[in-house]
């Protein structure tokens, strides 16, 4: 009896242990940056979750959201894989300000886990859209000029003579 109960003890002493193994040394490589978009438009936030080998994981129990928070507003983006371990949110830029990107749930075993993406985004206010008269050249006139001139030369040269 002592031999079974000396087995089933050690049999329970690697449960006891916590568990350590890939998930704990993952790391996020960033394959788009927002660099050069404004409010209003959208990021296209690719990445891959990366072993301590650097080898791409495809980790299909994960369920990553790319997240811009800053004290007024905050924006959650869920990722899809796509089929080479690489995953993609879409992102919409809120308004113009400073964003702390973080990306969440990408550990399967620990939801709660985030890995935040220093410095701050800082997000430029939308380009306003040109006025009326914003002094663009009238272009469907300046086209139209030279057609008009065409056809003053052709009809000077079909009158007849006196």
């Amino acid at each position: 009896m002592r031999p079974l109960l000396a087995i089933l003890v050690l049999l329970a002493l690697p449960a006891a242990v916590p568990a350590k193994g890939i998930h704990d040394s993952l790391r996020v490589e960033w394959r788009s940056i927002p660099d050069g978009l404004r409010a209003g438009e959208t990021w296209a936030a690719r990445f891959v979750l990366l072993a301590p080998n650097d080898t791409v994981l495809l980790l299909y129990d994960a369920r990553p959201v790319v997240r811009l928070s800053s004290d007024a507003r905050e924006v959650r983006a869920p990722a899809r894989m796509r089929g080479n371990g690489e995953w993609v949110a879409r992102v919409r830029l809120p308004a113009a300000g400073s964003y702390r990107i973080s990306l969440e749930g990408f550990d399967p075993r620990d939801p709660q886990r985030f890995l935040a993406v220093e410095p701050p985004l800082r997000v430029p206010a939308a380009a306003a859209a040109p006025a009326p008269g914003d002094g663009r050249p009238p272009w469907p006139l300046l086209a139209a000029a030279p057609v008009a001139a065409l056809g003053l030369v052709l009809a000077r040269r079909r009158r007849p003579a006196r």
